[in-house]
């Protein structure tokens, strides 16, 4: 259950990381909104690719364990 958890804390910080990396160089819409994810791609996305991929839309992150 801990393994779950810090997994989904490291998620979310991954997330925020890179939303604020992404909202200084991304251009905000006509409502003041900065796209993070395209939903296609990792483009932007600062993470290890060996853990992070799209699916369906979707970042997934998947770890065999040994994350440190």
């Amino acid at each position: 259950m801990r393994f779950k958890f810090g997994l989904i804390v490291l998620f979310i910080l991954q997330l925020c990381s890179t939303a604020q990396s992404r909202a200084q160089t991304a251009s905000p819409d006509e409502d003041g909104f900065v796209q993070v994810f395209d939903g296609e791609t990792l483009g932007g996305w600062v993470g290890d690719e060996a853990y992070w991929s799209v699916e369906d839309g979707a970042l997934t992150g998947v770890t065999d364990g040994s994350l440190k």
